[in-house]
């Protein structure tokens, strides 16, 4: 049911996720802070799900077709509906992660703000503010 060329493709897809998961996990390790924590275990969901998901189209063949028949019972029906809608998850993840994000940035400028309007800020001469 899938064919060999695919099979490769998602064996590639699964080593691409799995060296980016290496590449978050050593580069947080590395500087604690240039991720949040939540940012951070946030990016390790994704990368499991997907992981799991491209594993689930792997072996797709073993479970709808044991023996070289298909056979739709309702765990196949499962399967494939789990299978199908796993891909939806990293999507929606990624839409935390972008309004994180943006909170972040919000914060952050209006610190910025906050401490320009300050009296003996940076605007009154003081360059260590």
């Amino acid at each position: 049911m899938v064919p060999v060329g695919a099979k490769v493709a998602i064996l590639c897809g699964m080593t691409a996720f799995a060296a980016a998961m290496l590449w978050e996990v050593w580069r947080w390790t590395r500087r604690r802070r240039s991720l949040a924590v939540e940012q951070f275990w946030r990016r390790m969901a994704v990368g499991v799900v997907l992981e799991i998901d491209l594993l689930m189209w792997l072996f797709l063949d073993a479970v709808v077709r044991p023996g070289g028949r298909v056979h739709y019972t309702w765990f196949t029906l499962a399967y494939l509906s789990t299978a199908c809608l796993l891909v939806f998850v990293p999507p929606f993840l990624a839409i935390q992660e972008m309004k994180f994000v943006a909170r972040q940035y919000a914060r952050w400028r209006k610190e910025i703000v906050r401490n320009l309007a300050r009296p003996g800020g940076p605007e009154n001469g003081d360059a260590s503010a």
